[in-house]
């Protein structure tokens, strides 16, 4: 007798960036160049590094990740009560649609957008709804509609880098509670306000602007009822305490962090005008990853690993002419300049990158 829900068997997995996702392909990733996920280039700051030479291994981490917790509230000016650290926001992503959703619910998602919505949205037995769109109105126009529980959205977004402005968002929280993915919200200047309210709850990581996508770390800011709603769903000690010494340490690496973030953006900048005047067309926009029209994005994408090269193919977005970019250190980008260059030419001599993918 199967006493597991039927409907889980119909959740599939979300796409994701990133060079480790090509080894369940059986691919070697040691000798690639990552330009498919956005995170710190070269690494976290030596001072997260020593905090976790300094971790004791045989210990049980702190299960409420006070200090983590503590750093995290004075850097956003909250009470530590408002704050939840979490393994990664994916993880809280998950608890809040357990906490808040059920069979029969209707939750939100604002497209095209991370697919761990959606996920967590079925994982919980409701129906996920999206909506394709830039225009809050239209926005409200759905919720109007089908009356969601939950409207999540990203902001800035992935992967096309819109950014919301609070007057969107705080008319977009009048229909329905908002799940406010603020992921890569450090990497933007102004940086988007993270304020505790009911009508919210944001979520933050610390895996993309801090180089910590190895360990998982990412937070919760709310109210404290909202929140202690959201932990009842959480596994004990989710957060270990490599996790929890790196977050602290990365909070006080904050003005390294911010400079590397500017150098990161001119490198945006250098790598997308460098492209354009290759004839791609691109979309900037807030954050440090951009899109690039590419007409076939699968084979754009496995001809450029041919090179060594890894880049998003932006279709599980429903976006199957595009590939995200995120740039990385100014030789790795130069790389990959030439090597859209040549690309370029490929397809101008009539061999479209199809032709040459791996099989």
């Amino acid at each position: 007798m199967n006493p597991f829900h039927p409907y889980l068997a119909t959740v599939a997995d979300a796409a994701h960036g990133g060079a480790a996702q090509l080894a369940a392909a059986g691919l070697d990733t040691a000798g690639l160049l990552d330009f498919s996920a956005t995170t710190l280039p070269g690494g976290p700051p030596q001072a997260v590094r020593g905090a976790i030479a300094q971790v004791r291994l045989e210990r049980y981490p702190d299960p409420h990740a006070s200090a983590l917790k503590a750093a995290l509230a004075r850097h956003h000016g909250v009470d530590p009560a408002q704050v939840l650290v979490g393994n990664g926001a994916a993880e809280l992503i998950v608890a809040i649609a357990l906490a808040a959703l059920g069979l029969g619910d209707r939750a939100l998602v604002v497209g095209p957008t991370f697919g761990e919505y959606a996920r967590a949205i079925q994982g919980a037995g409701a129906e996920a709804i999206e909506v394709r769109t830039e225009e809050p109105a239209v926005i409200r126009e759905a919720a109007a509609a089908i009356s969601p529980r939950l409207i999540f959205l990203c902001n800035p977004n992935n992967p096309t880098g819109h950014l919301w402005s609070q007057e969107d968002l705080d008319a977009l929280a009048e229909t329905s509670f908002l799940v406010v993915d603020q992921a890569y919200a450090s990497f933007v200047d102004p940086e988007p306000a993270c304020t505790p309210l009911g009508d919210r709850v944001i979520l933050r990581s610390l895996t993309k602007d801090c180089g910590l996508a190895g360990l998982r770390l990412g937070y919760a800011v709310g109210t404290p009822e909202i929140l202690g709603a959201i932990r009842t769903l959480l596994p004990p000690w989710s957060v270990n305490a490599l996790a929890q010494a790196a977050g602290v340490a990365a909070i006080g690496s904050h003005a390294e962090i911010q400079s590397r973030i500017r150098n990161l953006m001119v490198e945006r900048d250098r790598l997308a005008a460098a492209l354009a005047l290759q004839g791609w067309e691109v979309s900037v926009r807030a954050t440090p990853f951009f899109l690039v029209r590419v007409q076939d994005a699968a084979a754009t994408s496995r001809r450029l690993l041919q090179d060594a090269l890894v880049v998003r193919d932006a279709s599980s977005f429903g976006l199957s002419e595009w590939i995200r970019l995120s740039p990385q250190q100014p030789f790795e980008n130069d790389r990959l300049i030439s090597a859209m260059a040549a690309l370029r030419q490929e397809i101008a001599s009539g061999s479209p990158p199809v032709d040459r993918s791996p099989r």
